[in-house]
């Protein structure tokens, strides 16, 4: 077996140029250099079967799950820390939704056979034999879209909530009508 200096395609020993740049090969690899070559190309062809997997998680994706939760826990911070905004401006609920909906993607992201399992659940009564369904490409697309979707909102979320919690907005002065002041700063709603 021969390697070419340039390209670094395997050739066979019949070959004196390669085949892929037309360049002159040297002599052939010692069988110690053709055995880290054969686990350098399994290793390869593992890395693209699993590539090829759909529930495969990639590096964007890990990369997504740590920012959902990195966000999810600073908005957790923010309705600790910010919680007179908060409770003025009825926002706690708003901060609960989009922790939950970030750590939910997240685990979604992570553990994608689990939400499938879940998923197939639906056809349970409908197929005969539910574990041979398989999720669609638009299925796998759309999972990542929208993780990246999810991403960009609650991050634009976060980014507004903060700048907002130290932002006051001035109560309207009281208003004073004959025998009736109403003052904005203790009336109940």
């Amino acid at each position: 077996m021969k390697k070419c200096v340039e390209c670094g395609a395997i050739q066979n020993n019949k070959h004196f140029y390669c085949i892929d740049c037309n360049k002159r090969l040297g002599p052939p690899l010692t069988e110690e250099e053709e055995k880290k070559e054969a686990i350098k190309i399994k290793e390869t062809i593992n890395d693209l079967s699993n590539k090829a997997d759909c529930f495969y998680v990639s590096k964007t994706d890990k990369a997504i799950i740590c920012l959902l939760c990195i966000f999810s826990l600073l908005h957790a911070l923010l309705i600790l820390f910010g919680a007179n905004y908060y409770r003025e401006n009825q926002l706690y609920w708003l901060g609960i939704i989009l922790i939950l909906l970030s750590l939910s993607i997240a685990i979604d992201l992570r553990f994608p056979r689990i939400s499938w399992q879940l998923y197939k659940l639906r056809y349970i009564f409908v197929f005969d034999n539910i574990d041979d369904l398989e999720p669609s490409r638009f299925a796998l697309l759309s999972r990542r879209f929208f993780s990246k979707l999810i991403l960009i909102i609650v991050a634009i979320a976060f980014v507004i909530m903060f700048i907002l919690s130290f932002y006051k907005i001035p109560a309207p002065a009281p208003i004073n009508e004959g025998n009736i002041i109403i003052d904005w700063n203790t009336t109940q709603y």
